[in-house]
């Protein structure tokens, strides 16, 4: 699945089909040259539009759909999915409500430690030997010649140490060796009504020195495979908190007085229902870039000391979030919830699929540089 960001939607493909025609030549019949003369050409070259695979809801699409032609996130569902209905989770469904707990791979930490930090020193270790001490900063790593042991090391200061780098040498204190894996939240990381920043998250120390912070639990684990794995598990609405201006800019929602909120809301469902579907990995359910959706947490820092932060959830998305909380996508009869694959833009017309192809006028909005 191709995805967008807020700020740069799919890479557009382009489609080039080779069309062959069948030139019947008479044994006794003129030159080739003159048999050729006002044929049609052997090929065709055809440049195709849209930006992403075309299966399923054009996000510029729905914005079309929205605030052009003042359509409701209902109606939009209903024109892309067809053959699929709507309906509201329920705790019946495997835990997968909207309080149910997504687990996403943070690929930029794959094959690498898992170093946290929390500036007001809130930082919980499950497996901690001092049951309810708190951290500033926590490093877990693989003890060198085992499968899935970590050693973890803590500090009361919130400082990133680098992979190369010694902890205790850095003031770090060793706190525990834990047969795996590990979990590690804050006092506030599950709490969704919790302002995030700088103290309710979980800030996780990325390669490039940048500091991203999460809600919900950090884990570090060993896959089937026996490669060291940083995962996210964090509640469903709140995953979808850091995936929908990822893959929507969540400024439509200021469009035409407010009706691109029904586009965000439209993504919030397709977001949500193809999320539940993914059973990616033994360790996680999905991952965090555009392989499988888009997700950037709640928040960066360009380092764990910057006196600012840039928040990745937004105001219009999070509310879109909530006005369709636990509503998804469903095959009728089996009840199944639908994977919902969406693109940037379909061009004039969806590819079809598990839903059928239908023209797409309204993926002709402004601002589209694709259809």
């Amino acid at each position: 699945m191709i995805h967008a960001s807020s700020t740069q939607l799919r890479r557009i493909i382009v489609a080039a089909m080779t069309l062959s025609t069948v030139v019947l030549v008479a044994a006794t019949g003129p030159s080739r040259a003159e048999d050729m003369a006002g044929q049609p050409p052997a090929s065709i070259l055809v440049n195709g539009k849209g930006n992403g695979h075309g299966r399923g809801m054009s996000q510029y699409g729905a914005l079309g759909w929205a605030t052009t032609y003042n359509k409701t996130w209902q109606e939009i569902l209903d024109f892309y999915y067809g053959g699929t209905t709507l309906s509201p989770l329920t705790d019946a469904d495997a835990g997968l409500n909207p309080n149910g707990v997504m687990s996403v791979r943070l690929t930029a930490l794959d094959n690498k430690q898992t170093a946290m930090v929390s500036e007001n020193a809130s930082l919980l270790l499950e497996n901690d030997p001092v049951p309810g001490r708190k951290w500033a900063a926590l490093v877990v790593r693989e003890i060198a010649g085992t499968v899935g042991a970590y050693r973890v090391w803590g500090s009361t200061t919130p400082t990133c140490v680098a992979e190369q780098s010694d902890p205790v040498a850095n003031k770090f204190v060793l706190v525990t060796d834990i047969a795996g894996p590990t979990n590690v939240s804050t006092t506030l990381s599950n709490d969704a009504s919790a302002a995030v920043m700088p103290n309710d998250a979980i800030g996780v120390c990325e390669p490039t020195g940048s500091t991203r912070y999460y809600r919900g639990t950090i884990r570090a684990v060993n896959g089937t495979d026996k490669e060291n794995r940083t995962v996210n598990l964090v509640k469903l609405d709140d995953y979808l908190r850091g995936v929908v201006p990822r893959e929507s800019p969540a400024s439509w929602g200021d469009l035409a007085g407010g009706a691109g909120m029904n586009a965000l809301r439209a993504q919030a469902v397709a977001a949500r229902s193809y999320s539940l579907g993914q059973k990616r990995y033994s360790y996680a359910k999905t991952c965090d870039t555009q392989s499988c959706q888009v997700y950037g947490g709640a928040a960066t820092r360009v380092s764990a000391s910057a006196s600012t932060h840039t928040r990745v959830e937004h105001d219009n998305t999070d509310d879109a979030i909530f006005d369709t909380s636990g509503v998804v996508r469903v095959w009728p009869g089996s009840g199944a919830v639908v994977s919902t694959e969406f693109s940037a833009s379909n061009g004039p017309r969806t590819a079809g699929g598990s839903f059928p192809s239908v023209d797409d006028p309204w993926d002709d909005v402004g601002g589209n540089p694709n259809h």
